[in-house]
């Protein structure tokens, strides 16, 4: 009899922590008392979305982004060239492979950072070749020879005599045109 009672309910606050979403409410005058009432303790990388000084009101939003880097260590594999061997035993453009190339092989060291679970950057830190690829290797008659050949030859058939003038502009004659 005579007692009065008083009954205040605290400032309500929309927190989440990584994936996990809470309303609440609390006496807590900031950010900062309000994350050390409920034990709440960020990592060195962690982020808020408000600073921890931030007094707190009704409907204060906290959002704490984890944030965590990682060394991630995968192997790739690396392309091998091409490298042409002339050949003249092929017609103009022609081609034959001589020996397959064969890919390589790199062990690749990222350095991986996360918010929240999903990868924000990915940042290449080390690499040690495993294996070296190796060219293949392409018979291919060289075409600038055989081009330059085709393109200065001027034919006269008529009847002074079949000859042709080659590249370096020489006359030379022939019996009969094979196609």
């Amino acid at each position: 009899p005579g007692m009065e009672i008083s009954f205040i309910e605290g400032y309500k606050v929309l927190i989440t922590n990584g994936s996990f979403t809470a309303e609440t409410s609390t006496f807590s005058l900031t950010v900062e008392e309000f994350l050390k009432e409920r034990g709440i303790s960020l990592g060195e990388n962690d982020k808020l979305s408000i600073p921890a000084s931030t007094v707190i009101k009704d409907g204060t939003e906290i959002v704490i982004t984890k944030v965590y880097t990682v060394s991630e260590t995968v192997t790739e594999t690396t392309a091998y060239g091409t490298e042409i061997e002339p050949n003249f035993d092929f017609f103009w453009g022609g081609s034959e492979l001589k020996t397959p190339g064969v890919k390589g092989m790199d062990r690749v060291t990222y350095s991986c950072t996360y918010e929240d679970g999903v990868l924000i950057s990915k940042e290449e830190t080390g690499r040690v070749v495993i294996k070296e690829p190796v060219s293949e290797i392409v018979y291919k008659r060289p075409t600038s020879d055989y081009q330059n050949e085709v393109e200065a030859v001027v034919i006269n058939n008529e009847g002074g005599g079949n000859y042709f003038i080659d590249h370096n502009g020489n006359k030379v004659y022939y019996k009969r045109q094979l196609y």
